[in-house]
C-alpha cells in the first residue's frame, strides 16, 4: 500500500445533513468538530455546510462546487464524516471514483471509515456507497409500506392533517392519530357553515375567515403563522376529509377523525 502524503494535499472539508437522516447522523457542527479532532494538521478548505438529501444527483450546490474545485485542481482531496455524506446515489459516486481514477482526486479521508486509494480501496468505497443507496431505497420502501398499512387499517390518513385538525406527535412513527385542533376546529367549521348557506362566494368567505374569524394557518418547520389564501380555502371546501372520509391509492376509507359536516352538506357545497 502506498502511503498518501497529506502535507502535499489540500482537502475540501465537506459536511452534509438532511431531514432524511436527522436522527441518525451527527449534526453539522459535530461533523466539523470530529474532522478537526481527527485530522488537526490537515490543510483544508472549509466548504459551506449542506442541508440537502444526497438521494438524487445534481441537487447539491455545495457538492457541485466542490467537484468544480477538484476539476480545476484547487483541492486534491476530500475529508468528511463518512462516505454516505458524499453520496447516496450511483451518479455522484461514479463521479468521485472517476476523479480518483484520473488522478484529479488523490485521497479521501473519513472520520468513521478508512479509505485506501488502490483498486481494492476504490472497490470497497463503491460497495459502501452502494450500501448507502440501498439503505435509502429500503427506508423509502418501508415508509411507503407503513403509510399504506396506516391508511387501510387504522382509519387515519397518512400525511399532514387538513386545517382544523392536528397530527399527534407522541406515538410510534406510522401509528400517529389525527385529532381536533382546538384553536382552529370550530373556526373552520364556521367557514363550512357560511359555504353551506350558498349566500357567499369563496372570496367573500375568505374575507370573513381572515378579517372576522381571524383564522390562521399554523406554524410549520419552514413557515410562520399566516392568514388563509384563496387556494387554501378552495382545498378546504373540496376536501371529503371534512365529512369523515379520505382517499388512498384510489380507494375510499372512513376515517376515525371527527367530521365537521355531513356528506350531504359537502355535496351541496360542491354543487
Amino acid at each position: 500500500m502506498t502511503k498518501t502524503d497529506d502535507s502535499k494535499i489540500k482537502y475540501a472539508a465537506y459536511r452534509r445533513k438532511s431531514t432524511d437522516d436527522e436522527r441518525q447522523v451527527l449534526s453539522l457542527q459535530s461533523q466539523k468538530d470530529e474532522i478537526v479532532h481527527r485530522f488537526p494538521n490537515m490543510q483544508t478548505v472549509e466548504m459551506p455546510p449542506e442541508s440537502v438529501s444526497a438521494f438524487k444527483p445534481y441537487k447539491r450546490p455545495v457538492f457541485k462546487q466542490m467537484l468544480e474545485m477538484i476539476e480545476a485542481g484547487k483541492v486534491q482531496g476530500i475529508v468528511a464524516w463518512h462516505p454516505d455524506r458524499l453520496s447516496r446515489n450511483p451518479m455522484d459516486a461514479a463521479q468521485l471514483i472517476y476523479f480518483l481514477d484520473t488522478g484529479k482526486l488523490n485521497d479521501l479521508k473519513f472520520c468513521s471509515y478508512h479509505f485506501d486509494n488502490s483498486p481494492e480501496g476504490k472497490m470497497m468505497l463503491q460497495i459502501v456507497m452502494s450500501q448507502s443507496k440501498y439503505s435509502s431505497d429500503k427506508l423509502s420502501k418501508d415508509v411507503k409500506r407503513g403509510m399504506d398499512t396506516k391508511a387501510t387499517t387504522s382509519g387515519y390518513r397518512p400525511g399532514h392533517a387538513p386545517l382544523g385538525y392536528s397530527n399527534s406527535k407522541t406515538n410510534i412513527r406510522g401509528e400517529e392519530t389525527i385529532f381536533n385542533d382546538q384553536a382552529r376546529f370550530d373556526l373552520v367549521k364556521q367557514v363550512w357553515r357560511y359555504a353551506i348557506t350558498g349566500n357567499y362566494t369563496v372570496p367573500q368567505i375568505l374575507k370573513i375567515a381572515n378579517e372576522e374569524l381571524h383564522l390562521t394557518q399554523p406554524v410549520t418547520r419552514k413557515r410562520l403563522q399566516r392568514p388563509l389564501y384563496l387556494s387554501t380555502l378552495y382545498r378546504i371546501l373540496t376536501n371529503p376529509f371534512y365529512y369523515g372520509w379520505y382517499q388512498w391509492e384510489e380507494e375510499w376509507f372512513e376515517g376515525k377523525h371527527t367530521p365537521m359536516i355531513t356528506e350531504d352538506e359537502f355535496n351541496q357545497v360542491q354543487r
